[in-house]
């Protein structure tokens, strides 16, 4: 029995790592999973594509743990 994939998830986090294991994972659950480095491309990224879910990291600055990267990204979107 074959199962169609559906969802369009975006991931957006500095750690490379993260994004390859999160990707590798999620794909074979989810129709699109589209992964971005820097939080600065979410304007253009929503511009053209609607997302039914998006992982955002808190934190995109080295050693700042506050989450205010993060609440600013969610704030203006």
């Amino acid at each position: 029995m074959t199962s169609i994939k559906q969802g369009r998830i975006l991931i957006v986090d500095d750690n490379e790592d993260l994004l390859k294991a999160a990707r590798m994972f999620l794909k074979r659950h989810f129709g699109q999973v589209d992964t971005e480095k820097s939080p600065e491309t979410l304007p253009s990224l929503l511009s053209n594509e609607d997302y039914d879910v998006i992982l955002l990291d808190m934190n995109f600055t080295k050693d700042v743990s506050s989450g205010s990267e993060g609440y600013y990204w969610l704030e203006k979107y």
